[in-house]
């Protein structure tokens, strides 16, 4: 590079010392690269001339004006290179390629146009060309200067709100790029029913978590419940057109992302959800109760997606800040006991199972201060009805007060269930029948054998031994809800069945 800006001295220019088109082979560009860039850095203002004659010369070939284009695209706007750069757009066999090259996706060179108020009057030209230009420039450093392209969205949205094709045109086109700048634009956006990008849950939890928790709530904030016609389901919870899309696909990969941010931010989660899990979780009149919402809620709908994420994130959130700010948590919640919402009061089970021992007493009157608490889990798959109550009561009653443990006690030996009458007559037609259910026993099997036994009185003591000897012969009810599938059954005799003599068809019909 030395040598050739010594020739250079001689010769003038560096088009003079590129000579004839033919001679100008891939070994002069890449002579010509390094010229370019020890020129820049130690010459900018000859730098800039020289650029200049290479680029408008008829006598340098296409790909060396390229190259020369690119290593502009790389160094900083000097003065006189801007001007001269700035010069080649009003060319115009130059000037697509001078923005595509120079000016499309670097933001040093943005900012020239847009210092210069060339960005502005392209954007408010009447000419859509030109718009669509400014736009496109824009969007090409919308992740890498961010600060920029919003500033001049909301130029545009003060001039004309109602303009949001144009807001969408700048915006990067995944969600988690810049995710922090853009979310007031795109929550406006989604406000305004726009849907424009795809939402990857998974991307957008593990690297943006507290953009992630800020769209989940936006989009919970647009679930409305309605009754069902459905005796399974009485109660359906559906997202608003046109936001379902968004959640079309989140599966559990979507929802890792979003477990990793609650788990980060677990009281920014829980202060966006809580509320409004707990206003979707009321009944809608008298005729529904709390065991039709928990009933709805656990059965298996794709339109209720993102309730039942909500409340595990919810879970996993509650949990974390048990475990984190123990006793100031309870205190805060105290305002949710009230409620009447079967899911606020499952999410507060699971979360109080980890509060710390100096809780224990005010957790246990929680629990029985509304006996349905106890089977808060109920029409969970897979899960006993009495998991978070059983949960609840094996980590406080070992370190809750003498009074405390002895109302627990006595509430849960003579508890009875609701609809127990029925029950009762139910295993009474059955037992007519040659079937034998147990209509008691039951509820206080899974939740007296959570008692720590050092502190069971003896009359408990025998009654937990006769309820664990019935139960270990009869499993009459685990309080698990079981999951069916269907399928066929081929039978293995199939092509030998005309083989088979009548003795064989005999011993397998007996069979």
């Amino acid at each position: 590079a030395s040598r050739v800006l010594s020739e250079l001295s001689r010769r003038h220019t560096l088009v003079e010392w590129l000579g004839k088109r033919e001679n100008q082979h891939l070994l002069k560009r890449e002579q010509l690269k390094l010229v370019l860039s020890q020129l820049a850095e130690e010459e900018p203002d000859k730098f800039a001339d020289e650029c200049d004659l290479l680029v408008q010369s008829p006598n340098v070939r296409f790909h060396l004006k390229h190259l020369v284009l690119a290593v502009i695209a790389q160094e900083v706007p000097t003065p006189r290179l801007s001007t001269i750069v700035m010069k080649w757009l009003s060319v115009q066999d130059l000037a697509d390629r001078v923005l595509d090259t120079v000016f499309w996706g670097h933001p040093k060179w943005i900012s020239v146009l847009d210092e210069k108020g060339v960005l502005v009057a392209w954007i408010d030209s009447k000419d859509s060309a030109l718009r669509h230009r400014a736009l496109n420039l824009l969007k090409s450093v919308a992740s890498i200067d961010p600060e920029r392209v919003v500033k001049h969205i909301r130029r545009i949205q003060a001039a004309n709100p109602s303009d949001t094709d144009t807001v969408v045109r700048m915006l990067p086109f995944s969600v988690g790029d810049k995710a922090g700048h853009f979310l007031p634009i795109r929550l406006d956006l989604l406000e305004r029913g726009v849907i424009q990008h795809y939402f990857d849950w998974h991307h957008l939890g593990q690297s943006f978590p507290r953009e992630a928790i800020a769209y989940f709530k936006f989009f919970l904030s647009k679930v409305h419940v309605t009754k069902s016609n459905s005796s399974s389901s009485p109660v359906s919870w559906k997202l608003r057109e046109p936001y379902q899309k968004c959640f079309d696909h989140m599966g559990e990969y979507g929802f890792d992302g979003l477990a990793s941010a609650a788990d980060a931010y677990p009281a920014e989660l829980w202060n966006s959800c809580i509320d409004l899990i707990t206003q979707l979780s009321l009944p809608l009149n008298p005729s529904i109760s709390r065991e039709d919402i928990q009933c709805s809620f656990h059965t298996y709908n794709h339109e209720h997606e993102l309730m039942v994420c909500a409340v595990r994130l919810l879970i996993i959130a509650g949990i974390k800040r048990a475990q984190t700010e123990g006793a100031n948590l309870f205190h805060e919640t105290t305002k949710y006991h009230d409620t009447r919402s079967p899911i606020t009061d499952l999410i507060l089970a699971e979360a109080y199972s980890e509060l710390p021992s100096e809780c224990s007493d005010e957790v246990l009157d929680w629990l029985l201060a509304v006996p349905a608490r106890l089977t808060a889990s109920e029409h969970q798959e897979g899960v006993s009805k009495w998991q978070a109550a059983s949960n609840l009561i094996k980590k406080h009653a070992a370190t809750c007060s003498d009074r405390v443990f002895h109302s627990v006690e006595q509430f849960l030996v003579f508890y009875k269930p609701p609809k127990l009458i029925e029950k009762v007559k139910r295993c009474l037609e059955w037992s007519r029948e040659g079937f034998y259910s147990a209509f008691w026993g039951n509820d206080q099997h899974a939740l007296l054998t959570a008692l720590p036994t050092h502190r069971i009185s003896q009359f408990t003591q025998g009654l937990v031994g006769t309820l664990e000897r019935r139960h270990a012969k009869y499993p009459f009810d685990s309080g698990v809800r079981l999951s069916a599938a269907g399928g066929w059954v081929v039978s293995p005799v199939h092509d030998k069945a005309d083989h088979l003599s009548d003795k064989t068809w005999l011993r397998i019909i007996q069979s």
